[in-house]
């Protein structure tokens, strides 16, 4: 099911409100005493067809950025890479969908990028009109052992024997940005029968898992936010539990009920875009941070986020939820129409950066909008969506501190709703002077819209 055209009424108004929520989740290192912590974007630079070093084209209304993903060095140049979903590209076909492979310099300057669709890249999909590859881009490590780090891309509204039961393709990546291979999950492809339905939108939200289970092999988990079984249109989670081949070994449904997840589904509450995060609760297992976008916590579909604590067979073994209500350290921000745990609306865009405590709750927040976290006025549009997804990169400037991408999926960059991503470079972790800074690179998005 594609969420954005489901829910237009609902969106209109985060449109009017102007203002979209995205977070990023920072592991805080356990203190023997307070102290004082600030978050602040010192600089940006946007990344589109628009800038600087940009050669390929992208058409109008391909609403690049609607995902963005820290690659690591792909091409062993000694810089960190980007891949971008432009998720309603249609030069293939209406609503296919695409993603781009953009190569930085130690500047953060554009020195190349490789496009991959059903024309270019050396993919071969295949997938069906208005699929929306690059819903969502995943780098989920080097699967198959050769060296080079693979993806794993979403298609939520991919047709597979139903309207919108999605797919994700596991594509085994090039140094130069190409496909080596590709392998399509969907139910019944490659090892996948767990009865997807229509309106599933299976691939919604990917998080790479490292070696969950312990078999020396990537795994991955997958948000199917249409699924019913818990909830009408309460959405859902698997995990996939790889073959080097990107083949499915096994799996684990989490949803209402199964998996170990106790918490409360609401018809339409859609959970299922989703990050794995670092270990929070330091049992050594990576955990998982999902959204709500449709949750009524604080209001009519004000959004929440559950943490899921994970065991190595794939199951939760507990979770904490955080929203309006809860107190977990959001208590009272949102209220009917926010969509917090989403990103789907069209307003200007703005951000938290959510430093978390290891039980899940939420120590402190920082917003980054036009004019506040260091963001200058007037660097968003009043349509950008900037925030749909983001990425951690690590220290770029060599500052010693996190800096981020943000996808801003309806920018004008340089044509209509053509999208963007931005750069941003952080500053202002303060500790005191004995304690070390956190140095968590890759730590997570979770969305929504105020």
């Amino acid at each position: 099911m594609d969420f954005i055209k489901k829910n237009k009424g609902i969106l209109v108004f985060a449109f009017i409100v102007a203002l979209l929520i995205f977070s990023v989740m920072l592991l805080l290192p356990k203190f023997q005493s307070q102290v004082a912590i600030t978050f602040e974007v010192i600089d940006q630079k946007r990344i589109g067809a628009a800038a600087d070093g940009w050669s390929g084209t992208v058409p109008f209304d391909a609403e690049m950025g609607f995902s963005v993903e820290n690659i690591g060095d792909l091409n062993k140049d000694g810089f960190t890479d980007l891949a971008i979903g432009a998720y309603n590209d249609n030069v293939t076909g209406p609503g296919m969908g695409s993603v781009w492979i953009v190569f930085l310099n130690g500047s953060q300057q554009i020195i190349g990028q490789q496009k991959i669709d059903m024309a270019n890249g050396g993919f071969t999909g295949p997938f069906t009109n208005d699929a929306h590859f690059g819903t969502a881009v995943e780098s989920i490590g080097d699967l198959d052992g050769d060296g080079v780090n693979d993806l794993a891309v979403g298609a939520f509204s991919d047709y597979n024997g139903g309207v919108s039961t999605g797919s994700v393709f596991i594509l085994f990546m090039n140094t130069d940005g190409t496909v080596k291979s590709d392998v399509k999950i969907a139910e019944g492809l490659a090892g996948l029968k767990i009865g997807l339905q229509q309106s599933d939108g299976f691939g919604a939200g990917i998080g790479a898992l490292g070696d969950l289970n312990k078999d020396k092999t990537v795994d991955i988990i997958v948000g199917a936010l249409g699924d019913d079984q818990g909830a009408n249109g309460g959405g859902a989670a698997y995990v996939l539990f790889l073959n080097p081949d990107g083949t499915v070994k096994a799996t684990q449904k989490i949803t209402e009920g199964i998996g170990g997840f106790t918490g409360d589904l609401d018809d339409n509450d859609q959970i299922g875009r989703l990050t794995a995060i670092p270990d929070l609760d330091g049992d050594g297992i990576v955990d998982v941070a999902v959204g709500a976008f449709l949750d009524d916590d604080g209001g009519l579909d004000a959004g929440a986020i559950y943490i899921w604590f994970m065991n190595t067979d794939g199951t939760v073994k507990s979770h904490e939820k955080i929203s309006s209500t809860t107190k977990t350290g959001m208590f009272g921000m949102f209220t009917s129409g926010d969509n917090f745990g989403s990103g789907s609306g069209f307003g200007q865009g703005a951000g938290y950066v959510m430093l978390m405590n290891t039980d899940g709750t939420v120590r402190e927040s920082f917003k980054i909008s036009n004019g506040k976290g260091g963001l200058p006025d007037a660097t968003l549009d009043d349509v950008d969506s900037f925030g749909i997804d983001m990425t951690g990169m690590g220290d770029l400037d060599g500052n010693g501190y996190l800096d981020i991408a943000a996808g801003a999926w309806l920018d004008w960059f340089p044509t209509l709703q053509s999208g963007s991503v931005w750069l941003m470079y952080a500053d202002h972790y303060l500790y005191r002077s004995h304690q070390t800074k956190p140095t968590d690179h890759r730590l997570g998005y979770l969305l929504g819209s105020d």
